[in-house]
């Protein structure tokens, strides 16, 4: 899965969550914390600058590329992708899907795109 920010037209797009109640409760349950459940809605409350489906900004951009390591989803990147945006950058956070937590497909998994899940050992 990768997450794409870049710098965009003002006044496009709507506000994007820090990340999706399933994805924070993969995250919540792998690390074991308690009250995953009760606790994921919050994070997907949280507020960000970062915004789903604005219009790119005209221009050409540097790309920079972030992983957040084998058991952080990329969300947790997210302040450093808007600063990154803000500065006139395009980031390309990705998660290493076949390693750490199982992260939730948007769509859901299909034929070519399978979801993989591991049990924590």
């Amino acid at each position: 899965m990768v997450s794409m920010y870049y710098p965009a037209r003002p006044g496009t797009g709507g506000p994007a969550p820090y990340m999706t109640t399933a994805g924070a409760l993969a995250w919540m349950q792998y690390d074991n914390i308690p009250n995953a459940a009760g606790l994921a809605p919050a994070l997907t409350a949280t507020r960000t600058w970062a915004y789903t489906d604005a219009r790119p900004a005209p221009g050409r951009f540097p790309l920079v590329l972030l992983s957040p390591g084998l058991t952080m989803p990329r969300s947790t990147l997210t302040s450093v992708a808007v600063d990154l945006a803000s500065r006139g950058y395009v980031g390309a956070f990705f998660d290493l899907q076949l390693k750490g937590i199982p992260q939730p497909l948007l769509d859901g998994p299909s034929p070519a795109n399978p979801e993989v899940t591991f049990e924590h050992p």
